[in-house]
Formats: C-alpha cells, sequence, structure tokens
C-alpha cells in the first residue's frame, strides 16, 4: 500500500512538473509611431527573439505607410535596447537576412531602382555595450542602407548619393550572446530616423509565436520520461 501511494505521489509530482514546464517565452515586440522635425512619420517595429541563451535575432522594419517615405528623415537607420541582465560577450554576425521584395533601392539617379543583394551586414555595425547594445547603419554614421519599404518616393533627401542604397525592409540581424543563465528581459527600446538622428521610444507590443525556453524543455523532458517509466512500472 505504501509502495503504491509513493508511486501515485511521484506520478502526480511528475505529471505537475511537466505541466509547469510549458512556460513560453515569446518574441518582444516594440513599435514606435512618432514624426520627424520636417513632419514626416517615424514609424517602424523591431520583433527580438532569443532563439537560444547563446543567439538572438532582431528583426526591424519600416512601417512608414503609402506616400509617407519620401525623405531621409523617415528612413530608419538605428535600434538601441537595454538588457536587464547584461551577457559577457555580445557580437552582432556578418549577415542578415533581408525579406523585403525587391531587396534593395538605390534612388541616386532620381527613379529608385531596385537590385538583389548578397550578404553580410551592409555597412550595419553595432556599440560594444554590453547593457545597451546600439546597432546603427553606417556602423554609427546613419548612412547608408537605411531601412525602407516598397512605399519608398523619390523626392526630397532620397536621391542623396551618401544615403544609398538602401535596405527594403524587414531586415533581421543575428546577436551571438554568452555568459546567460536565463533569458534577460528587454527594455528602454529607441528607434533612430535620420542622420540627426531623431529618436522614438519603443512601446512594448504583445508577442505571437511562442517559442519554449530551454530550461522548461529539459524539465518537460524529464517529466515526461518519467511518466513513461512509471507507465512500464504499472504495467509489469
Amino acid at each position: 500500500m505504501k509502495k503504491i501511494f509513493i508511486s501515485c505521489f511521484v506520478f502526480f509530482y511528475l505529471l505537475i512538473l511537466a505541466s509547469i514546464s510549458c512556460v513560453f517565452a515569446s518574441p518582444i515586440i516594440f513599435t514606435a509611431s512618432g514624426t520627424a522635425g520636417d513632419g514626416r512619420p517615424d514609424n517602424a517595429e523591431a520583433t527580438i527573439n532569443f532563439v537560444s541563451l547563446t543567439q538572438m535575432t532582431i528583426m526591424l522594419e519600416n512601417t512608414a505607410g503609402v506616400g509617407k517615405l519620401g525623405g531621409i528623415s523617415s528612413v530608419l537607420d538605428g535600434f538601441s535596447f537595454t538588457f536587464s541582465t547584461a551577457p559577457t560577450t555580445n557580437t552582432l554576425e556578418n549577415a542578415v537576412t533581408i525579406g523585403g521584395s525587391p531587396q534593395e533601392f538605390d534612388c541616386t539617379s532620381g527613379t529608385c531602382v531596385s537590385t538583389s543583394v548578397g550578404s553580410g551586414v551592409y555597412g550595419w555595425g553595432m556599440t560594444v555595450s554590453l547593457t545597451t547594445p546600439l546597432l546603427t547603419a553606417g556602423n554609427g554614421s546613419y548612412k547608408p542602407y537605411g531601412i525602407v519599404n516598397d512605399n519608398i518616393q523619390t523626392t526630397d533627401g532620397i536621391p542623396n548619393a551618401e544615403h544609398n542604397p538602401y535596405l527594403n525592409g524587414p531586415v533581421t540581424f543575428t546577436l551571438d550572446l554568452t555568459g546567460l543563465s536565463s533569458i534577460p528581459n528587454i527594455t528602454a527600446a529607441s528607434f533612430y530616423f535620420g542622420t540627426v538622428p531623431d529618436v522614438q521610444t519603443g512601446v512594448p507590443g504583445t508577442g505571437t509565436s511562442p517559442i519554449p525556453e530551454p530550461t522548461t524543455m529539459l524539465l518537460l523532458g524529464s517529466g515526461l520520461i518519467g511518466l513513461l517509466g512509471l507507465r512500464k512500472k504499472f504495467k509489469k
């Protein structure tokens, strides 16, 4: 009787363990909606995903609408945020994923010509700050390779050669991390537009497409293995 009681206790303990292990870390989303000094819109969205404790992705998208993206002041060319717990190292991989189609615009002639792109980070760089990283086009100059979208118009400063070409977003950057024991919170997001630049505060959004945290997946696996072992024991 005692063995049955202990077995039942362990069974329900493992069942609870398996249940609470199903905790998910959703992508962290920030949006920006502001106005540049010249009256143009500064609209963007950032989606941050922790692929694991050693890798995260940041997808940046310029969300200016039709007829709203026609000047350098609305080009998205920087993003910063703060880790609640800073990693030991934080390295920007030498490759990005560009989701727009066409992928690149060169507007120096007064007409935006689309071309495909190769590989690399297209002049983007990251200020080495383990607590508050800053991603910028031109590795701090905010030009060229700022992020636009299909609504780009060849007016005002867009044909300016030193700002060309532009990346047709969304653009995804990958950061390699070390020294984290858990997924940190991301706060104090800021979006940078133009070359002054205009800085807009990121507003937290709601995550989508949740992904399992590595530690909770380990707990879930151990819980399920334990349940399977008990099932076999009861059958005997």
